[in-house]
């Protein structure tokens, strides 16, 4: 159960465009009430003094605002570990990466689907975006309509993501036991590839071994409640992820 109000963890380095494109959006979103945290959490870097202007230079009416320069450069796999632990302390959090834009209902879609899935045992995170292709393949997906509203998906999301404390907590102990991912069979082999920047081949990894799942709502991408912008900086992003150049 959440102790405080989620708070939104915004994960930030180097992209002072994107990072206020975020913002701007944030602050345009509907929300239950004026006590919710926003963190903005910057990793170090050489060249960002930017994003940091922007991140001290935001307004921010719905709560208090925190912003956390990383003192080294943590890289994003340890970045997001990082953030992740703040579930913790809050009871649950949401993660954004600088890359996005949010919908005005994500907060209140987000909460909600917190607590429909707390009493889940099989739901180890909520995805803020309707998976629409599949990454392994190369192909357009969509989930079989089955009637219900959500599906669940033995796999993590980074284009947005929730977790409360209990599915960070198990995630956590499993993860610093010192996973061996390279020489996990169950684990599909494209996952494996990814570079060891990544966090999220950790947690696809935990949800196969452990039989878990990512809660999903089914909508239109365009409406999901957080979308990737559309610009050719994004799109060499992408590229560069499904490549393992990043």
């Amino acid at each position: 159960m959440r102790s405080k109000n989620t708070p939104i963890v915004v994960v930030a380095y180097n992209r002072p465009k994107s990072l206020q494109r975020l913002l701007t959006s944030l602050s345009k979103a509907d929300y239950p009430n004026t006590d919710i945290d926003l963190i903005i959490s910057i990793d170090n870097g050489s060249d960002n003094d930017s994003v940091l202007n922007v991140a001290n230079n935001f307004n921010w009416d719905f709560g208090n605002k925190k912003v956390e320069y990383q003192q080294v450069n943590l890289g994003l796999r340890k970045h997001i570990i990082q953030c992740g632990d703040l579930s913790t302390v809050y009871g649950s959090v949401i993660v954004l990466e600088d890359d996005l834009l949010i919908s005005p209902n994500f907060y209140n879609y987000t909460v909600s689907a917190l607590d429909f899935s707390k009493d889940k045992q099989y739901v180890a995170g909520i995805s803020l975006y309707n998976h629409q292709f599949n990454v392994h393949k190369g192909e357009h997906f969509n989930a079989i309509d089955d009637g219900y509203d959500n599906w669940y998906f033995q796999f993590a999301s980074s284009w947005g993501q929730a977790w409360s404390a209990d599915h960070w907590r198990d995630f956590k102990n499993w993860y610093n036991k010192g996973q061996d991912i390279a020489n996990n069979t169950k684990v599909p082999k494209y996952v494996r590839s990814w570079s060891e920047k990544s966090w999220l081949k950790y947690n696809i990894a935990y949800l196969v071994e452990k039989n878990l799942f990512f809660y999903i709502l089914k909508f239109l991408f365009q409406l999901i409640l957080v979308t990737l912008v559309h610009t050719l900086e994004l799109v060499v992003t992408y590229i560069k992820f499904l490549y393992n150049l990043v």
